[in-house]
């Protein structure tokens, strides 16, 4: 009998917690909140569902308008923002392109850039390399600052609340990175890391 009266009383805590969040979520209330950069392209495929849907109108027919012929393949997927194209290749460089198909800048690493850049608030394009190294840059291509993980990253950065980067390193660790380039934290997983973080 016993088991039985407290089986009924775990069905009734079970109960009410379900009904609580029911509440609080109804009400807008939630314990855990995703929230990212309010840019254009704060992270690989736009935005927390991955849709990879810019809020730029594209053409009604698909005509090619122009190609830009990097120094190695193209690995990397493009982002949009603030009229820029920015794309990585494995020449080592990053490119930003205008949209006509200019070249507005390069920046030079010294590994091939397979990951997608991300572009935070502030106009900042973050990208990571095959140099062991994120790198930020501002909008005249200028390098801000570098960060050596000291292993390839081949994720691409993700950019949450005060432009802190999320990216994940070949050697195991998802790291946190200030907008100054100063690490706030970083988690070992025990494997390579290739994916994009997702914010949650």
């Amino acid at each position: 009998m016993s088991n039985k009266i407290g089986y009924k009383k775990l069905l009734v805590v079970m109960g009410a917690v379900g009904l609580m969040t029911l509440l609080l979520w109804g009400h807008g209330t939630s314990l855990v909140r995703a929230e990212v950069a309010g840019s254009p392209w704060p992270m690989f495929l736009h935005d927390l569902q991955h849709t990879g849907v810019s809020s730029h109108p594209g053409p009604a027919v698909p005509v090619q308008e122009w190609a830009l012929k990097t120094g190695d393949d193209v690995g990397s997927s493009p982002t949009v923002g603030f009229g820029i194209i920015y794309v990585g290749s494995n020449d080592n460089k990053l490119y930003a392109i205008k949209p006509d198909g200019e070249v507005k800048w390069t920046v030079s690493s010294q590994g091939a850039v397979t990951s997608a850049p991300a572009i935070g608030p502030s106009g900042t394009t973050y990208f990571g390399s095959g140099d062991n190294t994120v790198y930020a840059v501002n909008s005249v291509g200028g390098v801000k600052w570098p960060l050596d993980p000291r292993n390839p990253i081949r994720s691409s950065p993700a950019i949450g609340k005060a432009e802190t980067v999320y990216v994940g390193s070949d050697d195991g660790n998802l790291y946190a990175i200030g907008s100054d380039g100063i690490g706030k934290w970083k988690f070992p997983t025990g494997g390579p890391i290739a994916s994009s973080p997702s914010i949650a």
